[in-house]
């Protein structure tokens, strides 16, 4: 949360140039039709309507992780909201009238007094698992959101208010995975006919077969592995794994048995003692950016640990390979257990607490890691999550193809612009 001040700074000093784009635009007779914004940009709303332009709202998250963000934000912190006089009509969304007393009983901070186990109650909302606090993104459970004067709680309250009352919202995933929450989404938006548009998996719109290919060393050492037999590890390009932590998860790859590949951000690290020759001839340890997509698509991939990213959610998918869930921050707990306990494509790391090596504390130990990466690779429940990601990979790939669920999503999204701006041309 440190940053947040310097990210409200930054996104203030956007206001005016936006402005002006679309000043210049009207000028020469060639506003668009819409503008697709991302939600930290809730500005862009108030800017659009000076020009009569449709904004439309796009989230970095899965249609359930973004419903159950924002039924938390909203029921449990009642007293910001309603105080900041921006949330007290929105806080009724999304639930059913019947509940409405029910939610009026959950207070300002509730779920910070809760146990780390104990189950979060989400009034309206039908989940396919029950929710603790370890599963709420670590910036909401600890935020001040009682304090109405708390700049961060004028802030996110000022993105829910303009996302509401937003044309629509797009969401980068596909029907087949998250329909059935779509509707609780939409329950959000105050315009009428307001709907989330799920276009998803967007990288699939671009050709698979294209000419940037990853390094070439990669390729052929993967080509030299049976298929299914390499895990691929990766953390993201946020997270911050110290180099103890990295020194625990290559041990326990290597403990595995299993062939792996292990991308690294960190420019110091180095592989401990004992394991350079074992590295050299059984695993590649990659400290350059990777084209995670292609190196996942490899028929040799057979298991994804992953900080359970979106984006990585969606390729983990799309090229049908398990996931082993260690998620790190911001909303990844919460995709982790979609990913394992909703959708069932994969296992989570078995986290028994911090513990300490060398005198220092990491947050998974090699035998963790060890043992997650042999569940999914050999365990009947990792079986059973591969047969469910192939399914759901297969239905990803139909999704973008003509007449495919998402292809149709935004040829119904484009349509329902084009006849929209007919009126404003007028």
């Amino acid at each position: 949360m440190s940053y947040l001040p310097q990210f409200f700074a930054a996104v203030a000093k956007l206001q005016e140039p936006f402005e002006q784009v679309l000043r210049d635009m009207e000028d020469s007779c060639s506003l668009p039709i819409c503008v697709i914004s991302d939600f930290f940009l809730g500005f862009t709303l108030d800017i659009c309507r000076k020009f009569n332009v449709p904004r439309v709202v796009f989230h970095g998250m899965g249609v359930l992780s973004t419903v159950i963000t924002k039924h938390i934000v909203m029921y449990y912190n009642e007293s910001s909201w309603n105080t900041s006089g921006i949330m007290a009509e929105t806080k009724k969304l999304g639930n059913t009238s019947d509940k409405t007393a029910e939610i009026d009983n959950i207070g300002s901070g509730h779920i910070m007094n809760m146990g780390l186990e104990e189950c979060i109650p989400l009034p309206g909302l039908n989940l396919p698992f029950s929710l603790s606090r370890v599963d709420i993104p670590e910036n909401i459970v600890n935020s001040n959101f009682g304090d109405p004067d708390n700049p961060i709680t004028r802030f996110f309250a000022e993105l829910v208010e303009s996302e509401t009352n937003s044309w629509g919202v797009i969401v980068n995933s596909f029907a087949e995975l998250e329909n059935e929450h779509v509707g609780n989404l939409e329950s959000f938006c105050k315009q009428e006919g307001a709907k989330a548009w799920c276009v998803g998996p967007l990288f699939l719109y671009h050709d698979m077969d294209g000419k940037d290919e990853p390094d070439e060393i990669i390729i052929k050492w993967l080509d030299e592995h049976e298929d299914g037999s390499v895990v691929y590890a990766s953390f993201g390009t946020q997270a911050e794994v110290s180099d103890l932590q990295l020194d625990e998860v290559l041990h326990g790859l290597e403990m595995s048995s299993h062939p792996f590949i292990f991308v690294v951000r960190s420019k110091m690290w180095l592989v401990p003692d004992g394991l350079e020759g074992i590295v050299r001839g059984k695993c590649l340890v990659v400290r350059e950016w990777v084209n995670q997509r292609r190196i996942l698509s490899h028929k040799a991939i057979g298991g994804f640990l992953s900080h359970c990213g979106w984006n990585s959610v969606l390729e983990g998918i799309s090229c049908k390979v398990p996931i082993l869930a260690w998620p790190m921050m911001a909303e990844q707990p919460l995709n982790a257990r979609i990913v394992v306990d909703g959708f069932g494509i994969g296992l989570k790391v078995p986290m028994k607490g911090t513990c300490k090596v060398r005198d220092e504390m990491v947050a998974v130990g090699r035998g963790d890691i060890c043992t997650g990466v042999y569940e999914l690779m050999a365990s009947e429940k990792g079986m059973r999550a591969r047969e469910n990601v192939k399914s759901f990979g297969d239905a990803a790939r139909q999704a973008v193809q003509k007449d495919g669920s998402s292809f149709k999503c935004l040829n119904e999204f484009i349509s329902a612009l084009t006849k929209l701006a007919k009126p404003m041309s007028l």
